[in-house]
Order: C-alpha cells, then sequence, then structure tokens
C-alpha cells in the first residue's frame, strides 16, 4: 500500500503530471533518450538515503540503467501512474477500514523520510486494524538500507509474534 491512499499536495500535482495525455504517455519515451549523466543526477537526487554516502556509484549507476531502456522507463512511469491514483487508494483505505479479517500487518516508518511523510504512519496504523507501527529514527525511504539489521529484526519478530497469537 502506497502513502497516496492519504493524498497530499505532491501527490496530487505528480499524479496530475502523470495523467496529463500528452506528457503522462510520452515520459517514458523522453525519460530513456537523456544522457546516462543526466539519469544518474536524477538517481542521485530522488533516491534517499539517511547517509547518503551509502549509496556507491555501483548503485547510482544501477538505478540510472533502469531508465536505459524505453520500456523499463515505460515501466517505471506506469508503477508511478498506478501507485499515485488517489481515488484507487481511497477505496482500498475503505476496504481495509470495513474489514473485519485483515491479517496482522507491519508499518515500518522513518521519521526522516522524504518520500513518504511520516504523518501517514499513524494514519495507516488507524485505518489497518491489527497493525502496528514502528518508527525507525536515523532513517530515510529505504529502511533496508539505513537500518538493515533492525529492519531484519522487526520483521522476524513480528512474524513470531503473528504465528504465535494465530495459533
Amino acid at each position: 500500500m502506497h502513502a497516496p491512499g492519504y493524498p497530499s499536495a505532491r501527490t496530487k500535482a505528480l499524479h496530475a503530471l502523470l495523467g496529463a495525455p500528452l506528457l503522462g504517455g510520452a515520459l517514458g519515451g523522453l525519460v530513456s533518450r537523456v544522457s546516462h549523466a543526466t539519469r544518474r543526477t536524477f538517481v542521485a537526487k530522488n533516491v534517499h538515503y539517511h547517509a547518503p554516502e551509502m549509496m556507491s556509484e555501483e548503485e547510482v549507476d544501477q538505478y540510472a540503467r533502469i531508465f536505459e531502456s524505453l520500456e523499463g522507463a515505460r515501466v517505471f512511469t506506469r508503477i508511478l501512474r498506478e501507485s499515485l491514483v488517489p481515488s484507487e487508494h481511497a477505496a482500498l483505505i475503505a476496504q481495509a477500514r470495513a474489514a473485519t479479517d485483515l491479517p496482522p500487518t507491519l508499518l515500518l516508518f522513518a521519521r526522516e523520510d522524504v518520500m513518504v511523510p511520516p504523518a501517514f504512519g499513524p494514519m495507516f496504523e488507524r485505518d489497518l486494524a491489527g497493525s502496528r507501527l514502528v518508527w525507525f529514527d536515523d532513517a530515510s525511504h529505504f529502511l533496508q538500507v539505513d537500518a538493515p539489521e533492525r529492519t531484519v529484526r522487526e520483521i522476524f519478530d513480528f512474524d513470531r509474534e503473528s504465528a504465535t497469537l494465530s495459533t
């Protein structure tokens, strides 16, 4: 589930841009035609680690390569568009609120996430019955990079506790 279930001004603006018939449809083609240096700059500015020095030049290149092919750029654009349709997420959240048999849900949120506003964490916890919100300090959007040991520990602990509750 993506945070656009709780649309912000940034989400609405990006969705409008991606949904524009000419730009939204052509964006993948445009992105695949820009230079590798431009793609690297985009990646370096938009992939947020808590400690930027943790991102290696090799990682920047790997992320940038996604956009080299027209298909890769189109798939990325489509994923963005699909994940930013507020009406779809509003319906999903309404469904979650009404559900009585949701599986246990672990919500991992970083206080310094610049991509998914931390304010959305308590909203998800409120709307997903049986969920548990866990906060990470000194981390950003990529928890598995910023705090890998703790991320794994939280997931395994939650899985173990959930299994105990279900037996």
